[in-house]
């Protein structure tokens, strides 16, 4: 077996030191070009490759990109289906070609400096926040500190990088079905009042109530955590006669929901239509089947991939991508009269 060359043996060959070998393979320095040439030539013909940690070292990179999600343990919402091993995946096999490697990282939102705490640390080239750490807080911090970074979600900052997902059309369109099979009450409940993604949905159901000449009140939304509120807006949005529908921001209201409906004895799709984003597959195994509104989260991770390499690699390419959904309607909704 052909022993590994080191950076020392090529420096030898070439009569350099190894930091000018270093600063060749960087193409960084003040080198004449008849020694960048020379040198060139052996590392060719040793077929001399650096380490991962050597490769590091030479160019100040880690070729680590961070993947910052809530240690929250309450908030069991990227754990509940398979969307984060599919996101990851999707990271891992655009960063993988590239030589770089996602780690996942976990904080507290609340944690002020968690942040500043893993840009000190220099282990990762590049950040990707995902839902409780895509705050304007956070956001305006790594800005402040030039530190590479893209965030899930159209954060409500110019000029950032990010990867969104197009649910404004999604709730729009999901709306429009509705009203015509259960009119006007149409309610939405999610976890998160301050994701601005749920604003962008909250938007989308105003603007197709008032394309179709109907009121919206602020009475069948409810976005928050608090188990009495939300059983309070329950009780009082599925008390009304008339046929009704909601829309679920999250699974974890959605569990919430069919719990409710269950112990309460409200039939679905008979006395509420139920439609809700992060789907899982489970979703089409419950009785009636869930209708929902599923992403591809592979996708997402690609995407978020692909961006963050380019903004690393100062590659030219547009500071967002799209991505569209898909709703699979099912027995819990009705069809269109």
């Amino acid at each position: 077996m052909r022993r590994k060359v080191t950076i020392s043996q090529v420096a030898q060959i070439a009569g350099v030191s190894t930091t000018t070998v270093s600063r060749v393979m960087s193409r960084t320095g003040r080198i004449s070009q008849a020694t960048r040439e020379k040198v060139s030539a052996i590392i060719e013909r040793l077929e001399y490759q650096p380490s991962a940690i050597a490769k590091g070292l030479i160019e100040s990179k880690t070729y680590n990109i961070g993947l910052v999600l809530s240690d929250n343990t309450e908030d069991y919402s990227y754990y509940e289906n398979n969307f984060m091993q599919l996101f990851i995946q999707g990271a891992h096999s655009y960063l993988n070609k590239n030589n770089y490697d996602i780690v996942v990282i976990e904080g507290h939102e609340n944690d002020e400096k968690f942040l500043e705490k893993i840009i000190k640390k220099q282990k990762f080239d590049g950040l990707i926040l995902l839902k409780n750490f895509n705050s304007a807080n956070n956001i305006l911090k790594l800005k402040k500190m030039s530190f590479p970074f893209v965030v899930i979600g159209k954060p409500n900052i110019p000029n950032v990088n990010y990867i969104d997902i197009n649910n404004y059309d999604t709730v729009y369109n999901i709306t429009s079905r509705l009203i015509k099979s259960s009119g006007s009450n149409i309610g939405f409940m999610g976890f998160y009042d301050e994701l601005f993604q749920n604003k962008i949905k909250i938007s989308a159901l105003k603007a197709a109530l008032s394309d179709n000449k109907l009121a919206y009140s602020e009475n069948l939304i409810y976005m928050g955590k608090n188990i009495f509120e939300r059983q309070a807006f329950l009780k009082s949005f599925t008390s009304v006669k008339s046929n009704k529908s909601i829309i679920c921001a999250d699974n974890a209201s959605l569990i919430y929901l069919l719990d409710f409906c269950k112990t309460n004895k409200v039939a679905i799709p008979d006395n509420l239509q139920v439609v809700t984003f992060s789907g899982s597959e489970f979703l089409k195994l419950l009785s009636p089947p869930i209708s929902a509104v599923e992403c591809s989260a592979f996708e997402i991770g690609q995407k978020a991939a692909i961006l963050i390499h380019s903004i690393l690699n100062k590659i030219e390419t547009q500071n967002y991508y799209i991505v569209e959904n898909q709703i699979n309607y099912r027995q819990s909704t009705l069809s269109p009269s």
